[in-house]
């Protein structure tokens, strides 16, 4: 059983599959001589860290778009509320239009949709960092292969 699962982020109301495997780093036994996995592996990763960046980028602007949909609507609702209150020639409170904004059921639904994206981005964004730790890695595993395989070959 792996550590890594797949998973999905929904942006710009598209799917998009992650796979846990993408953060793994092959486990080469470094004297049979086999590192076509590892060569793969990292080959691959740029590609890889390209992608999900661009996901993360495409996260980041609906995520951005959300927030600035969500603050007009708010100060659609506050300017509604502070009118109607006006009209009906009573007087209103910040707290009370505030909490006529947080009740409308249009706005809970904008948060909702604000909080997944929160989450969208702020995924995408440890597995970039990750996905960073992983090339690390691959250079670090790379260069005690080289080593260790001079070493085998002045003996």
């Amino acid at each position: 059983m792996s550590i890594y699962r797949d998973s999905k982020v929904t942006i710009f109301e598209e799917d998009y599959e992650l796979k846990g495997s993408d953060l793994m780093i092959p486990t080469e036994n470094s004297q049979s001589g086999d590192f076509q996995s590892f060569n793969e592996t990292f080959a691959g990763h740029p590609a890889i860290k390209a992608w999900y960046g661009y996901l993360h980028s495409m996260a980041k602007s609906e995520l951005e778009q959300i927030e600035h949909a969500v603050e007009i609507f708010a100060a659609e609702l506050d300017f509604s509320i502070r009118e109607e209150a006006e009209r009906a020639n009573k007087k209103i409170t910040e707290k009370a239009i505030l909490s006529q904004i947080t009740q409308d059921l249009d706005f809970q639904e904008m948060k909702v949709a604000l909080s997944a994206c929160k989450l969208n981005e702020s995924l995408l964004k440890n597995l970039n960092m990750a996905l960073e730790h992983k090339r690390d890695a691959l250079i670090c595993i790379g260069a005690n292969m080289r080593s260790e395989a001079n070493a085998h070959s002045m003996v």
